[in-house]
């Protein structure tokens, strides 16, 4: 389940991992409890899901879950202050090295 989707880290927002994670265990579930496996933001959803509906999940593995995901020490507090300005701010995917704007 890749909780980005279509359009990419942009359109990740916490109520759309919810309904993301919500919408496949409906269709593969079958009423049953899921496993899951989620790392940051990931583990997050996963963890936040569990604590809604603890019926539907088994077990987790939560791999450095961002429960405390703080933007200050990530872009620093200028940048967070800038990002708030603008309303968008670019970050360079690790895995591509691709440009996004969040």
């Amino acid at each position: 389940l890749d909780l980005n989707g279509r359009g990419g880290p942009v359109s990740l927002t916490p109520g759309g991992a919810l309904m993301s994670i919500d919408a496949f265990w409906a269709l593969h579930a079958k009423g049953g409890a899921m496993r899951l496996i989620g790392s940051s933001f990931g583990g997050w959803a996963s963890a936040r899901y569990a604590e809604m509906y603890p019926d539907r999940v088994e077990r987790m593995l939560l791999l450095a879950p961002a429960f405390e995901l703080r933007w200050h020490g990530i872009v620093g507090a200028s940048g967070v202050a800038q990002w708030r300005r603008d309303g968008v701010r670019e970050f360079t995917m690790p895995s591509s090295g691709a440009s996004v704007k969040i």
